[in-house]
């Protein structure tokens, strides 16, 4: 890593204590509070006040993403590709997370960066509420693509608008955490519209063609009366299964062309 970003992180961990520290001496603890806090040292006042850290930069010249502690980035590539340009840590697992309250904190910087011309065209960042509210990687994706394709379609102000109506609505139906979303977004070249729907699309159809082929599969052995009855009878439970697997497909596909 850079000694110009070891500074850098190495400034915001201090700052960050200092104010913990002034923030402490201001508005000590409630008896409820010391009793489950109870600090009894100077740096277990900064577990009490764990957090973690996900920001992004861009300049006319370079573009940088750091995190401690979970959360995602996703970012969008040129040519509409989501990826997460931060290398995870494997010491963010379930509810165990890295922070900047940890006597270690420098080391848990996590960071990636790069000259402007390799800049995504929008990047991303979420809590944790966010991205364990998706079971897969893809639904997230997908969540990113659909507010950049607002940003591309609706404009600035409606997009924001939706988003904070939409969130507390995901919250409730998924991980139930508080959430938080920013970003930062080149306009002059969001406007990705098809190749967002183009990786959209591509993505349903593949899973379509894989869900088609096990129906046919399953469909042929019937026909040709491979299975005793037992297996017949579970072998028409996983058709129906599959074939309403791919009707759910392909309806979230049409919502995606047509949103």
């Amino acid at each position: 890593m850079p000694a110009v970003l070891q500074q850098l992180f190495g400034a915001i961990v201090v700052g960050w204590r200092k104010a913990v520290m002034e923030h402490a001496d201001h508005h000590p603890l409630t008896e409820t509070e010391q009793a489950i806090a109870s600090p009894q040292n100077e740096h277990e006042w900064e577990k009490t006040y764990g957090c973690t850290l996900i920001a992004a930069l861009r300049t006319p010249t370079f573009w940088l993403a750091f995190q401690v502690g979970d959360g995602k980035c996703v970012a969008l590539q040129a040519d509409g590709t989501p990826f997460e340009p931060i290398p995870w840590d494997d010491r963010c697992f379930l509810n165990k997370t890295t922070s900047i309250c940890d006597t270690d904190a420098l080391s848990c910087f996590r960071c990636c960066y790069g000259g402007i011309d390799t800049a995504p065209v929008a990047i991303f960042l979420g809590s944790d509420g966010i991205d364990d509210s998706f079971g897969e990687e893809e639904n997230l994706y997908n969540f990113y693509i659909q507010l950049a394709k607002g940003f591309s379609k609706d404009g600035h102000e409606a997009t924001v608008s939706d988003l904070e109506r939409t969130l507390p609505i995901l919250s409730l139906r998924g991980s139930q955490d508080d959430m938080s979303v920013a970003g930062i977004y080149d306009a002059r070249c969001l406007n990705l519209m098809p190749q967002l729907l183009k990786w959209q699309v591509n993505r349903i159809e593949s899973k379509i063609t894989a869900v088609s082929a096990k129906i046919a599969q399953i469909w042929h052995i019937i026909v040709k009366g491979l299975f005793n009855t037992t297996d017949r009878e579970m072998a028409y439970i996983d058709l129906s299964r599959l074939v309403k697997e791919k009707n759910e497909l392909k309806r979230r596909q049409n919502i995606i062309i047509n949103s």
